[in-house]
């Protein structure tokens, strides 16, 4: 598959599959993905050294890690995509999928990407006592931050603000130790008209989300974000598997093999 450019607005992004790795009904490999359409310096950091400037036809492109999924008699897969600071495969992924599809199988083929919500998983990772922290976010800047910085009220805000409660490094803790926190969370699974700020009460910080990270014993920890119950995510933090010391990424059998744990904890199967 070679480099496969895709206009989106005035940048030109671009990827194309660098390593394919199949097994019957499982796909995983690795993207370069990155960004064009306007020029930029390549320096030596250590050095303080310009060695390069690269011209509007260049493109910036670092490894992204795929995993695609299909079940036999089964219409739903599931795919894991690696992000990586401020990217992320799945836009590219998709429309390049779907362009391929209506050009070289049947136009009227369709695919949607949808976030994978398993409300049992969700459960066991939530009621396992073992949590490591919890993110309430604000989309904006929180009011009281606002006053308390001057900001004035006709300046925006496009960042987050966050409020974290955190165990102790090499601890965890029970999410009962937020009062009626269970039962809040089972009005909120079982029912679709309960927001994600109904769950926990705090009067001193204005919430959008929650993101909760939790690790059960003998598993991975996940990062579970209840902003909208329909579309509940999962991701993972691979910030500690261990990377080419050139590159700073990891290698794709290294990075392969967590994503595929992490495939078996989500479907009940075992795949490593």
């Amino acid at each position: 598959m070679g480099c496969s450019p895709i206009k989106d607005g005035s940048i030109s992004k671009s990827f194309k599959n660098v390593e394919l790795k199949s097994n019957d009904r499982l796909i995983s490999g690795l993207f370069k993905a990155g960004d064009g359409g306007h020029g930029f310096d390549v320096t030596d950091v250590e050095k303080d050294v310009t060695e390069y400037q690269a011209v509007v036809s260049k493109s910036h492109t670092i490894p992204l890690y795929y995993l695609l999924y299909m079940p036999r008699g089964d219409k739903n897969g599931v795919i894991i995509l690696q992000k990586f600071k401020g990217y992320n495969v799945k836009d590219l992924l998709f429309k390049s999928f779907s362009r391929y599809l209506k050009d070289n199988i049947n136009r009227d083929l369709q695919i949607e990407i949808k976030p994978f919500t398993n409300r049992k998983l969700i459960r066991e990772y939530l009621y396992s006592e073992r949590i490591l922290k919890i993110k309430l976010l604000k989309r904006g800047c929180h009011r009281d931050i606002a006053e308390a910085l001057g900001t004035p009220k006709d300046i925006a805000f496009e960042g987050n603000c966050e409020y974290t409660i955190c165990s102790p490094k090499g601890k965890v803790f029970g999410i009962d130790i937020i009062p009626g926190f269970y039962t809040r969370l089972e009005n909120f699974l079982n029912s679709g008209n309960q927001t994600v700020t109904s769950l926990i009460k705090l009067d001193i910080f204005e919430y959008d989300s929650i993101k909760i990270e939790a690790k059960p014993l003998g598993k991975t920890s996940k990062i579970i974000d209840l902003s909208d119950i329909d579309k509940v995510q999962f991701s993972e933090d691979i910030s500690d598997i261990d990377v080419n010391l050139l590159s700073g990424h990891p290698e794709f059998e290294v990075i392969d093999n967590r994503a595929k744990v992490f495939l078996g904890e989500i479907t009940g199967n075992r795949y490593v």
